[in-house]
């Protein structure tokens, strides 16, 4: 199984702290999340968001559809996001991935910023090993090399800074995010040990998180989950 995984930067509802001036949805983060059928390792691939890409011919939602071009991966996003619908920013940016990878998406996921934060506080933050020091106030990072428990702000300005890191481009970035997921899905095996702690925490997560109609709900995400809790750290 692929899921696309999407960080929205939509400005909406409380994440409007993070500026209001955005009228367009244009991911900062886009991964692929590959799961083996026998859910015995898994691995994640991180797309540069300013990749340039053929995107195919595809509806805007507004009952207009813009006509095949070269474009940013991530503006696929916005031109099937232009009602604000995030179904249809997925479906088109699903199709440009398809198109230009080879890769079949079955699934997408899509959070926010607040969400983002909210997933790692809620695990008691989240073990990062940045080899060097980073100091970035647009992110709001300021992490010492070596590992530490980044939460809140924290965490979320490691998985998006990338004007401190490398040479500023998308490239810098990617690095972290694969990484910072990881040690997430580490962080939630090691303390949602129980069924009813992983039913309780999904419950709170389905308020952050939208997805396709196959993982909306509870239920659906409580399975996968509990599919994957079997994964050794070294296999995923």
């Amino acid at each position: 199984m692929n899921i696309l995984v999407v960080g929205s930067d939509s400005r909406d509802g409380d994440n409007a702290e993070y500026g209001k001036n955005l009228t367009t949805m244009q991911p900062d983060t886009l991964m692929v999340l590959h799961m083996a059928a026998n859910r015995k390792w898994a691995a994640v691939v991180s797309l540069p968001r300013d990749s340039w890409v053929q995107t195919p011919a595809c509806g805007r939602g507004n009952g207009t559809a813009s006509a095949p071009h070269r474009i940013k991966i991530n503006e696929a996003f916005a031109i099937g996001g232009t009602t604000g619908d995030i179904g249809g920013a997925a479906a088109r940016t699903i199709k440009a991935i398809e198109q230009n990878t080879g890769l079949r998406i079955d699934r997408f996921l899509s959070v926010g910023f607040q969400g983002l934060k909210g997933m790692a506080d809620a695990l008691g933050g989240t073990e990062v090993c940045p080899e060097q020091a980073t100091h970035d106030t647009k992110a709001h990072l300021d992490p010492k090399a070596g590992c530490q428990t980044v939460e809140g702000e924290q965490a979320l300005g490691y998985v998006h800074t990338r004007y401190s890191v490398g040479d500023g481009s998308d490239v810098g970035r990617i690095g972290r995010q694969p990484e910072f997921m990881q040690a997430l899905a580490v962080k939630a095996q090691n303390k949602l040990t129980s069924p009813g702690d992983l039913y309780s925490f999904l419950d709170w997560a389905t308020t952050s998180l939208t997805t396709d109609e196959t993982l909306a709900g509870i239920t659906p995400l409580t399975s996968l989950a509990s599919s994957l809790k079997g994964i050794r750290e070294d296999r995923g």
